[in-house]
């Protein structure tokens, strides 16, 4: 009489004396829930076995238990079947970036912050999830940055007004990937190059001893663009230049003042006053 005995079915049967039999088991068996049994053994040896019966004989098949993980992420999809009581570790990229001015940072493994240690007690399924992020890169007259921004976040752009010696730089409007927008907030929805243009002004004083200069002119240049502006009895000039292309300034200005009008008026009037006291003597 032997016997056969495995997980989930037993076998016995009749056999003669000094027969051969072989005894066999399946390599794998799938349980369809992501559960299988691997790696049979027979009496503790690998099958197939050949036996001779010469006396009743029992047989015991036992296997390895198997449990599928499946580990999938933004780029990826494994699925391995571990054995059962194994242990696990996982522990994705901390970014990915994908080339383009987009990246994924702060991976969370179930919700859970990795590194992640698991012991393989069931079939298992692990999803990674990250922060996906945007570049945004600003330039600004005075220089040029860049920052990753969350997806979908809010972003202002640093457009502060910023006084450099005698003239004042204030922000105007955003150029947003070639597109103007006023001085709001951004939202991120992809990668964005936003250009802050400035506006540069700058008050002129003119006068001398407190009186207006009978003419003066006077200019501002920002990085090889200028304007100009002129005035005939002005105490001061108003410099504006739209849009200008560096946060580097200067001013000139050049006035005649009315002092000398005054003078030449007060000249000329002692000289009519001179020749009428001759004109009377003689």
């Amino acid at each position: 009489f032997v016997s056969i005995s495995a997980p989930g079915n037993r076998t016995t049967g009749w056999f003669d004396e000094n027969s051969t039999i072989v005894v066999d088991m399946p390599p794998v068996v799938d349980l369809g829930n992501g559960t299988r049994l691997v790696n049979p053994l027979i009496n503790g040896t690998k099958p197939p076995l050949t036996i001779e019966v010469n006396r009743p004989m029992s047989f015991v098949g036992t296997y390895t238990k198997q449990y599928l993980v499946t580990y999938s992420g933004p780029t990826w999809r494994n699925q391995t079947w571990i054995n059962a009581g194994a242990t696990m570790a996982f522990n994705p990229p901390q970014i990915i970036d994908f080339g383009n001015n987009t990246r994924l940072i702060d991976p969370l493994i179930n919700g859970a912050r990795p590194p992640l240690s698991i012991t393989v007690d069931k079939p298992i399924s692990l999803s990674v999830e990250y922060t996906r992020q945007y570049l945004v890169s600003i330039r600004t007259p005075f220089n040029n940055t860049s920052v990753w921004i969350n997806a979908g976040a809010s972003y202002a752009p640093p457009a502060s007004a910023i006084s450099t010696d005698s003239v004042r730089l204030v922000p105007a409007y955003l150029s947003i990937d070639g597109r103007r927008a006023p001085l709001t907030p951004v939202a991120v929805e992809a990668p964005l190059n936003i250009t802050v243009h400035y506006n540069a002004y700058a008050e002129v004083p003119t006068a001398f001893l407190g009186l207006p200069a009978l003419y003066a002119e006077a200019s501002i240049t920002c990085g090889g663009t200028s304007n100009s502006i002129s005035g005939v009895f002005v105490s001061s000039l108003r410099l504006e230049l739209i849009d200008a292309p560096a946060g580097t300034c200067s001013v000139s200005a050049r006035e005649v003042p009315s002092l000398a009008l005054i003078v030449v008026v007060a000249v000329i009037a002692a000289i009519v006053v001179l020749f009428r006291k001759l004109y009377k003597r003689s």
